[in-house]
């Protein structure tokens, strides 16, 4: 019987092969289906995604640890073990077998344990595997010490509970007002897309890299919805949530990944002398043909509408908007979100006129709080 030597390696790394497609399965089928806590807008030291890693750093252990009972229970040894003609004497007990394979990736375990082992005289298909054993090694082992890295530092990396520049906590944030900043809605124009649906179409907004936010009569009773964006990307969404009474709707889908944009407070800026800017896709026939531009129109910040009995704030501007901006951002220079576009006060019953710069968009102060609420 000749000494196992450096052949554990080669053992161990079929075996790191093995759990880690055992590994990449279940995750698909735990996690595959939903998206994960930063797709949902939370900060990468948020709670919430640092609760979603400890579950894969747990079912990777854990899924190790299974793996070694089985093994031992069935093969009596692992499974690169047997590929490489590793064998344990035959006074060896069960439990000493798991322990081996379980602790091997500290390689020497057997010796500080006195664990027996020996190699056997080598078949042809087993030399074929020390020597694919050898060439994974390349792989498995730094991707062992990467999962030990990680489970490293989620365990001494610092996690926050509040965000630093904003209001509202960990998640999606009122950003403190910022009236200095250099001219630029490039980011929000950006992140706005076009929705179309089989009977309707409005605009939307990207506020992570799976969610968009609209208003819900932009997507009310569209079983399909196609999803435009700026870079010409198409794709398609469905609704995750909704408040019909509030108008306002997230959905969920994969798309480009991006910058954020940010939220403000608009009673933190003046009313009568702040600009602003809709973005969408008004219009009906270049929208509906996929191929109309994105619109930007500026107007002033008129006022701000506080409705409490009707849990609903609004910014009234005399940016110009029209069917289509519905859904669509209103921002100021900065490119900082005041609120959503979602219906304009035209035409006057009682004097059978029409009325002048009277547009509404849902403030953020209303789509904040709303956003977190539904997006859990």
């Amino acid at each position: 019987m000749k000494k196992v030597g450096m052949n554990r390696i080669p053992a161990l790394s079929i075996d790191l092969i093995f759990a880690g497609i055992v590994f990449l399965i279940l995750m698909i089928v735990v996690f595959g289906s939903q998206p994960t806590a930063a797709e949902l807008g939370y900060g990468i030291n948020s709670q919430p995604v640092f609760n979603q890693q400890v579950q894969l750093i747990l079912l990777g252990i854990g899924i190790w640890l299974g793996y070694g009972i089985l093994a031992a229970l069935v093969l009596k040894r692992s499974v690169g073990q047997a590929f490489v003609g590793i064998k344990y004497s035959k006074e060896t007990n069960f439990l000493v077998k798991v322990l081996s394979i379980i602790l091997s990736p500290l390689f020497f375990i057997d010796k500080v344990f006195k664990i027996s082992t020996h190699l056997d005289e080598k078949n042809g298909i087993q030399k074929v595997f020390t020597v694919l054993g050898s060439l994974a090694a390349i792989v498995a082992l730094p991707a062992l010490l990467l999962f030990f890295a990680l489970a490293g530092f989620l365990i001494f990396a610092p996690r926050s509970t509040v965000n630093d520049v904003g209001l509202c906590g960990e998640k999606f944030c009122l950003v403190k007002a910022n009236t200095t900043c250099e001219k630029n809605i490039d980011l929000a124009r950006d992140r706005t897309v076009e929705i179309v649906g089989e009977e309707k179409a409005g605009t939307g907004l990207l506020v992570s890299d799976s969610l968009i936010i609209t208003n819900y009569h932009v997507v009310e009773n569209e079983k399909v919805l196609s999803i435009r964006e700026q870079n010409g990307r198409t794709s398609n969404a469905v609704i995750y949530n909704a408040n019909p009474d509030l108008d306002f709707a997230i959905l969920i889908g994969q798309f480009t990944q991006g910058e954020h944009v940010q939220f403000v407070n608009p009673k933190d800026f003046s009313e009568g002398t702040t600009d602003l800017y809709a973005i969408g896709y008004p219009g009906t026939f270049l929208r509906e043909t996929g191929t109309g531009s994105i619109s930007v129109t500026k107007g002033i910040y008129s006022s701000f509408l506080d409705f409490p009995d009707y849990g609903i704030q609004l910014v009234q501007t005399d940016a110009p908007v029209n069917p289509g901006n519905s859904g669509g951002a209103l921002v100021n220079s900065c490119g900082q979100v005041f609120g959503m576009v979602t219906l304009t006060d035209r035409f006057d019953p009682f004097t059978q006129s029409i009325k002048e710069g009277l547009n509404f968009a849902i403030s953020s102060t209303t789509i904040v709080p709303e956003l977190n609420r539904l997006s859990k």
